[in-house]
């Protein structure tokens, strides 16, 4: 199982609000490929596939919808005790 620091929770936070790979990246300022090794390290790392093709983009799946309050939440905190 990969080490948290071996993955980003911003691509998660990215693909669950774009629900595509292309948007994600360019918000991110990375490479498509970037973003799907970062989605490679998270379904590794939880266990669960956390977005599914569909002819509208990425879906999250049950487990993505009850992990991102936390992962908004946990990172919110993170940004809010930077100086600045």
């Amino acid at each position: 199982m990969p080490d948290a620091a071996d993955f980003n929770l911003n691509t998660f936070l990215s693909l669950y609000r774009e629900r595509n790979m292309t948007r994600a990246a360019r918000e991110l300022g990375l490479a498509v490929s970037t973003v799907s090794e970062h989605l490679k390290m998270l379904r590794e790392a939880y266990g669960d596939p956390l977005f599914l093709p569909s002819d509208k983009g990425l879906v999250p799946t049950i487990f993505a919808e009850e992990l991102f309050p936390t992962v908004s939440d946990a990172l919110g905190a993170c940004a809010r005790a930077l100086p600045g």
